[in-house]
């Protein structure tokens, strides 16, 4: 493609280049001019609450955003993605500030034992000091030691098993779980974690009792001494593991709750509002950057894709025009789908009505060298530089640059998205049609966990934060080790921006569930076939006002609309078979020329 057809204006670059320094001074969401629609929608608020519950899907939005500078934003249908990676930003800083304090938590008993024993060695003789210090650390290490091996095998058990281990632990957003050998072994480990627990609590209760290492030091007795630093470290770390749960759960039940949350997200470093800015241009624009393995990621799953080639021959009696083209047909489509907006009534909520129909150009990448993110021709249909691209690419019928017209049909609060890709273009005596139908599928259970969880208070806040401190130590530390691998790739990628690349996830795809249900399944095929008929129409009234014939078209409509496969060429004393198992037949009986006119059902 040429250099030329990526590139903007002068002054198209110059007001990104301003928008961009504009942004780096802005450190909190703001409503500007490139705020989201779908900012407060429930696809977006159960996102933004999966990067507290399942941090597996925290580091795949940051590795994508973040970490990959010169990847573009895939498309985000009925979604903002900005609020979603602000929350994963903030959720990995407060994992940061956990593991900071839970250090802490460790540092201050073995620090208070540390001055103990250069206060002992300072005003007692050398022998009872030497004794203290032996004592405790008889108590000390070995209780050490069961609690790291607690800490392990309970984080361990969740890994085996599939369970998740994010920091914040709750059970009610459990991934799904393993099955076989690995659901047996993390059973197994469980177990051993219990045993272990109870193991570390009863050698506590021993150095309470015990007499055993008596140090005749201030009447005091160096296992009990021992026993209380244990106790103070566990206290501590239960303590660090209260608060963290206690920020989430404000986070969860207050900011993102259904009443107040706001579609903003929480403020992050100001090094990020650039890229921010610029995901929040991409996301929605109207030219789409694409990889070629996957050119409609972020769409879904296909949804019984199809095409057609016709030929075009004049209708009896007419002249045919030289006025069919690309352009003329999506121009005619667009007044038959605007008319399913049309409410049959005041109390009519048929996702129909709010349907969105906009055209937009799929351009390849990697973009050429030199080209940076700040200069690609984003913006929605009125932007001067995609305006240019959608005049230029629609009725091309180029590979690479493609033009479609876009139909977007969110239902059930969003969570289920249809969306139908249509280009048209003629070639010769050739009229050619695509429809690419596309679903998403809802958001997975455990990310509802959301609306389940209720602060905790007083004893039951206690209970469990030191039920989770185990695996929650170990997470934190976790969390450590991949932050730093993730600000190192960040650092190594692409600094000068010179190349951009194709998305290459979806997080929406990502947190989509598996198959749809029962209603949800009528509602897709609902949509489906009701925007393929009025495609139809659009396309068949263009042939008409050219003078073209159109029963051909009407045939192949019919059969792909019955789930059956067009055989090819006039109609004159041809056949047509459509639905399930059909067969048609004509002319010759002889079994040959029956195999040959046979056309089954796909």
């Amino acid at each position: 493609m040429p250099r030329s057809s990526y590139a903007g204006s002068a002054s198209t670059k110059e007001k990104a280049r301003k928008r961009s320094s504009a942004a780096a001074n802005r450190t909190a969401p703001d409503d500007g001019a490139h705020a989201s629609p779908y900012a407060r929608s429930e696809v977006t608020r159960l996102l933004c609450a999966s990067a507290y519950l399942d941090g597996r899907f925290r580091r795949s939005v940051i590795k994508e955003f973040v970490e990959r500078r010169e990847q573009v934003a895939a498309p985000s249908l009925g979604f903002d993605a900005v609020p979603v990676v602000r929350h994963c930003l903030h959720a990995r800083r407060l994992e940061l500030k956990c593991l900071g304090w839970l250090t802490a938590a460790w540092a201050v008993p073995f620090l208070a034992l540390f001055l103990v024993w250069i206060a002992i060695a300072v005003f007692s003789d050398r022998s009872e000091a030497d004794l203290f210090v032996a004592a405790t650390l008889v108590g000390v290490t070995p209780g050490v030691m069961l609690f790291v091996a607690l800490c392990l095998l309970a984080w361990l058990s969740r890994v085996v098993s599939g369970r998740s281990t994010s920091v914040y632990v709750d059970d009610r957003a459990e991934r799904s779980p393993r099955k076989g050998i690995l659901a047996w072994l993390g059973t197994v480990i469980r177990i051993a974690a219990w045993a272990m627990g109870y193991s570390y609590a009863g050698f506590i209760l021993t150095l309470v009792f015990d007499r055993g290492y008596g140090s005749g030091w201030a009447e005091f007795d160096a296992t009990e001494f021992a026993a209380l630093m244990l106790i103070g470290a566990l206290a501590l770390v239960a303590w660090v593991v209260s608060w963290y749960r206690a920020s989430v759960e404000h986070v969860l039940s207050v900011d993102l709750s259904k009443p107040r949350f706001s579609g903003q997200g929480p403020e992050v470093a100001e090094k990020y509002a650039p890229l921010l800015d610029a995901v929040a241009r991409e996301q929605h624009s109207s030219v789409v950057i694409y990889d070629p393995a996957a050119p409609f990621r972020g769409a879904g799953q296909p949804h019984k894709p199809w095409s057609l080639a016709l030929e075009l021959r004049p209708a009896d009696g007419r002249t045919p025009t030289d006025g069919l083209t690309g352009r003329r047909i999506i121009d005619l489509v667009r007044p038959q789908l605007a008319s399913l907006a049309e409410r049959a009534g005041a109390t009519s909520r048929d996702r129909l009505s709010g349907l969105e129909v906009s055209e937009c150009v799929f351009l390849p990448a990697p973009l050429p060298f030199g080209y940076q993110r700040e200069q690609l021709p984003v913006g929605d249909s009125d932007a001067p530089q995609v305006m240019r691209h959608i005049d230029n690419a629609v009725g091309e019928g180029a590979e690479q640059r493609r033009h479609f017209l876009r139909i977007r049909v969110g239902a059930w609060a969003e969570e289920v998205v249809t969306t139908l890709f249509v280009r048209a273009h003629t070639q010769g005596r050739m009229l050619l049609l695509e429809v690419v139908p596309h679903v998403l599928t809802p958001i997975r259970e455990e990310f509802r966990a959301v609306d389940a969880i209720v602060p905790d208070r007083g004893a039951r806040r206690a209970v469990s934060a030191l039920a989770t401190a185990p695996v929650a130590s170990v997470s934190a530390l976790v969390s450590l080790f991949q932050t730093m691998a993730s600000r190192s790739r960040s650092w190594r990628s692409n600094p000068d921006g010179s190349r951009v690349e194709a998305p290459l996830i979806s997080i929406r795809e990502q947190a989509a569930a598996g198959p749809l249900s029962l209603f949800q399944e009528m509602d897709v095929a609902r949509y489906v076939k009701t925007l393929q008929d009025r495609i139809a129409s659009g396309v068949r009234q263009a042939l008409v006002e050219a003078g073209y014939q159109t029963d051909e078209f009407q045939q192949q409509i019919v059969n792909i609309g019955s789930g059956g496969v067009f055989i090819g060429g006039s109609m004159s004393g041809g056949a047509i078979a459509s639905g399930e198992g059909a067969a048609a037949r004509h002319g010759s009986s002889s079994p040959a020329a029956a195999d040959s006119a046979q056309a089954k059902a796909t």
